[in-house]
C-alpha cells in the first residue's frame, strides 16, 4: 500500500511540474498566453481604461485604439484634462496646460494660449503617447508573460468574468479562463513603471468595437495665425490729446498692406512697454493695436482697458475701456480711444493699456 501511495505521489509531482492545472479541465498557461497575445495583437480595436501615477500625482486614462492608425485618449489629472485624437498622420489636441507646456512665456505665446480657450488644435502626432508594452501583442508577451510570469491563481473575477491571474515581478496579468482567452486586466506592482505609466491598474476591452472616432469640426491651426480669432496686442499708447475735449470712444482701422508687413515676431511690445506721462483731471487716451489673428471667429469683441496710475503710490487713479470694432485683418493695425475720468489732477501720471481677446466662440 505504501509503495502505491508513493508511486501515486511521484506521478502527481511529475504532472504538476509539466501542467499546473493538474489536468482538472483548466486551460494551460501556454493557451492563456497565446490567446491573450493574439487578441491584443490582432483585434481591430480595443479600449484600455484605468489609472496610473507620475510625479504630478494620480491620473485617469481612457485609451481607444482602432487599427491601423486611429486612436483617442483622455487623460484626467489632479488639476488638468488632456484629450487627443490621431487619425492617420494628423493629430488633434486640447487642454490649456498641455498647450502651455509647448509654448513659450513671451507675450505672444501667452496671448495665443488665451485665444485657444478649450478649443481643439492641430499638433504633431509625435506628441501622442505611445504604449507599445501595453498595446502590442508580442511586446506585451516579452514584458509580462513567459519567463516574466512566475505564479498562477485560478478562479478570480474581473468585472464578472472568470479569470486566471499570472503574476510576475512587474505585474499581475488577468486573462479570461475561457476561449479566446482575452486579456482583461494588468495591475503593475509597486514601484514599477512601464511605458511611462507608474503602478498602473488597467482594464482591457471591449474588443473589436466601432468607437466612432472622428476629427473635431472646429480646429485651430497655429501654423496659420490668420485662421485664429482676433488677437490684438498693444503697440503704443498716446496721451497727446489728454487736454483736448473728450469725444465718444472710437476705433479707427488702419489696415497695412500685407506685402509690406513682416510676419509677427515671437516677442512683441507689451502693454506697459511704452507708457505716457501727463498732468490733468480728464484724459483722452488712445492706443495703436496690431491684430496677430484673423478678423472673425471670436465669441465676443476684443476690448482694450486704459489705466492711469500714480507713479509714486502705484495706486490707480482711473480707467476706461473700449471695444475693438470693427475688427481688422491679420497683421493690420487699428486705433482705439476713450476718456479716463479722474477727480484729482496728478503730475506725471502713468497710463498703460492692455488688450483682452476672448478667444473662439
Amino acid at each position: 500500500m505504501a509503495s502505491r501511495i508513493l508511486a501515486t505521489a511521484a506521478c502527481l509531482l511529475a504532472l504538476t511540474s509539466c501542467d499546473p492545472t493538474l489536468g482538472l479541465g483548466l486551460p494551460g498557461e501556454r493557451a492563456l498566453e497565446e490567446g491573450a497575445v493574439a487578441n491584443l495583437g490582432k483585434a481591430t480595436s480595443f479600449e484600455i481604461v484605468g489609472s496610473y501615477g507620475d510625479a504630478g500625482g494620480r491620473w485617469m486614462i481612457d485609451l481607444q485604439i482602432v487599427r491601423p492608425n486611429t486612436e483617442h485618449i483622455v487623460l484626467t489629472g489632479p488639476d488638468q484634462k488632456i484629450e487627443a485624437i490621431v487619425l492617420g498622420g494628423r493629430g488633434y489636441f486640447r487642454g490649456q496646460q498641455f498647450l502651455a507646456q509647448h509654448l513659450g512665456n513671451d507675450p505672444l505665446s501667452l496671448d495665443l494660449l488665451r485665444a485657444e480657450g478649450n478649443s481643439w488644435w492641430n499638433g504633431p502626432v509625435a506628441n501622442f503617447p505611445r504604449l507599445p508594452d501595453l498595446t502590442d501583442g508580442a511586446t506585451f508577451r516579452s514584458t509580462f508573460l513567459g519567463s516574466a510570469s512566475s505564479t498562477r491563481t485560478d478562479h478570480l473575477s474581473v468585472d464578472g468574468v472568470d479569470a486566471v491571474e499570472l503574476s510576475g515581478a512587474r505585474a499581475d496579468v488577468f486573462i479570461a479562463s475561457s476561449p479566446p482567452f482575452s486579456l482583461l486586466r494588468v495591475h503593475m506592482k509597486k514601484g514599477v513603471n512601464i511605458d511611462g505609466l507608474g503602478e498602473a491598474d488597467l482594464t482591457y476591452g471591449p474588443y473589436n468595437r466601432d468607437f466612432v472616432i472622428k476629427a473635431p469640426t472646429e480646429v485651430i491651426d497655429f501654423s496659420n495665425l490668420s485662421a485664429l480669432p482676433p488677437l490684438y496686442t498693444v503697440v503704443s499708447v498716446d496721451t497727446s490729446e489728454c487736454l483736448s475735449p473728450s469725444p465718444s470712444p472710437s476705433v479707427s482701422p488702419s489696415p497695412l498692406p500685407s506685402s509690406s508687413v513682416s510676419p509677427p515676431p515671437s516677442v512683441f511690445p507689451s502693454p506697459s512697454a511704452a507708457p505716457s506721462t501727463l498732468a490733468t483731471s480728464t484724459c483722452l487716451v488712445s492706443a495703436l493695436l496690431k491684430n496677430l489673428g484673423g478678423p472673425t471667429g471670436a465669441q465676443a469683441p476684443s476690448t482694450v482697458t486704459f489705466t492711469m496710475t500714480d507713479p509714486v503710490s502705484r495706486m490707480s487713479l482711473g480707467s476706461c475701456q473700449v471695444q475693438v470694432q470693427p475688427d481688422v485683418g491679420y497683421n493690420a493695425t487699428t486705433t482705439v480711444s476713450c476718456t479716463i475720468p479722474t477727480a484729482q489732477p496728478q503730475n506725471a501720471a502713468l497710463v498703460t493699456a492692455s488688450a483682452n481677446n476672448p478667444g473662439p466662440g
